[in-house]
């Protein structure tokens, strides 16, 4: 009796020792340099806003935050280096949505990882906005006048994007299936917010920075606006699913993403300084000069589920517009 009484002792305060020591773990990281690990080449938008991301790691947590360029496979690449890495919290990655939401629904291969079970959501540091634009001549001036002129002119409106299954094509094709105006897609391999403007396109599907200094000088208007909040440039020009329900943004933010299995305590500490660092003047200043819209998660649990809402979403647009899997 008394033997089995000391072990049940030893138990207990081993079990009380473990969770003292927790705090005291978490309290401790990170006690080295964090390393961001990202798809995109420097110098793009992408890596610029990444470096946002490792620049306020570094005031907020103490331990430098070092940015990673792993560019290749669509961001396959940068995203394996991350699964692969121990789940510790000093190896982290910046990605746009289209490994996380877009291909696990329209790579023609399956991706060598699940990212609703490999990564760790943390939250979303930067959105950019997508905008609509019409050649300047062109009889309508907002989203609703487009829709009534494309059901009057069956083949006469045509959209471009950068590509097939591109977030700017889903956007597009759920333009088609929720308001059955005929806009005729047609691909282009850089941004087509030129040919608009020339008149050899009638919209153009851009991001914000492509977009506007051609709407100040007034070679195409914009006509609407696809993402999840107003545009600051213009924010007088309503959002796509003010006037049309039930349009969903396409998915175009961009994120920090930890691997699997990140502890929790891990998690909440990247979260709340990351997003402090973020939403601070300063921060806001810094996401908006490299070209995004300022946006953050509420938690990382509602960015996950973003994802796999995002993912549905793409499954629902491709299967009814179908859209061919992609290489």
């Amino acid at each position: 009796m008394q033997r089995r009484t000391h072990r049940a002792r030893l138990t207990l305060m081993a079990a009380i020792a473990a969770a003292l020591a927790a705090p005291a773990w978490s309290q401790a990281y990170p006690a080295r340099p964090i390393r961001v690990i990202t798809q995109f080449n420097a110098g793009t938008p992408g890596d610029l806003i990444a470096r946002v991301a490792a620049q306020v790691m570094s005031e907020t947590m103490g331990q430098p935050g070092v940015v990673e360029n792993r560019p290749g496979g669509g961001g396959i690449v940068a995203v394996g280096a991350v699964v692969r890495a121990a789940p510790d919290g000093y190896t982290l990655l910046v990605s746009n949505a289209s490994v996380p939401a877009v291909l696990p629904v329209l790579a023609k291969n399956p991706l060598p990882f699940d990212p609703l079970k490999d990564l760790t959501p943390i939250t979303i540091i930067g959105d950019i906005a997508m905008l609509v634009v019409a050649n300047a001549a062109l009889p309508f001036n907002n989203f609703k006048e487009l829709i009534e002129y494309a059901r009057a002119n069956p083949g006469k409106v045509n959209y471009g994007t950068t590509g097939i299954g591109t977030s700017m094509h889903l956007a597009g094709e759920q333009i088609d299936m929720l308001s059955g105006a005929p806009l005729t897609h047609i691909p282009y391999k850089t941004s087509p917010v030129l040919d608009a403007a020339s008149g050899a396109l009638q919209l153009a599907f851009v991001v914000g920075a492509q977009g506007l200094p051609l709407i100040r000088e007034g070679k195409v208007k914009l006509i609407t606006v696809m993402s999840s909040a107003r545009f600051r440039a213009m924010p007088e020009v309503p959002l796509i699913n003010e006037v049309l329900p039930g349009f969903e943004p396409p998915p175009q933010w961009t994120g920090l993403l930890g691997p699997g299995a990140l502890p929790p305590a891990i998690v909440k500490r990247l979260f709340a300084d990351v997003v402090h660092g973020l939403t601070s003047p300063e921060g806001r200043a810094r996401v908006q000069k490299v070209g995004f819209e300022s946006m953050v998660s509420k938690s990382p649990e509602e960015f996950a589920a973003l994802i796999r809402r995002q993912q549905e979403l793409v499954a629902r647009i491709a299967k009814s517009a179908g859209i061919p899997k992609l290489d």
